[in-house]
């Protein structure tokens, strides 16, 4: 097999094309690129309009403040914590709202889910 070398992806702000062909080719990159080593890297403003397939596919998530519960519950239930929803959402607001700038990470491959957090620049 032939692998091309660093290659990166950006899609940006897919929610706007949910219900398209442009979708189902983005799903299609996704899903089947990945086996020649390309990175894919989303840019979307709420987590719950990517389709099924690309969230399956997502390894790494980096939340921003989310703006209401249903948003905080879809990230959540993606993530597959061993944590209280509760606790959950409290972390989630502290990383995005009590640091300045914060920034929430999960890696969702491995043996075990992990929670992360970037601190943001004052």
């Amino acid at each position: 097999k032939m692998y091309l070398d660093r290659v990166c992806v950006l899609f940006d702000d897919i929610g706007k094309t949910k219900g398209s062909d442009m979708m189902e080719n983005i799903e299609n990159y996704i899903t089947f690129a990945r086996h020649f080593r390309v990175n894919f890297y989303i840019s979307i403003q709420y987590y719950i309009m990517a389709t099924t397939t690309i969230r399956s596919n997502v390894q790494y998530i980096f939340a921003k403040k989310q703006p209401n519960k249903k948003n905080k519950k879809a990230l959540y239930m993606e993530i597959d914590s061993k944590m209280k929803y509760s606790d959950f959402e409290y972390l989630l607001d502290y990383i995005t709202q009590v640091m300045k700038f914060g920034t929430f990470v999960a890696n969702r491959r491995g043996h075990a889910n992990t929670i992360d957090y970037i601190k943001g620049i004052n």
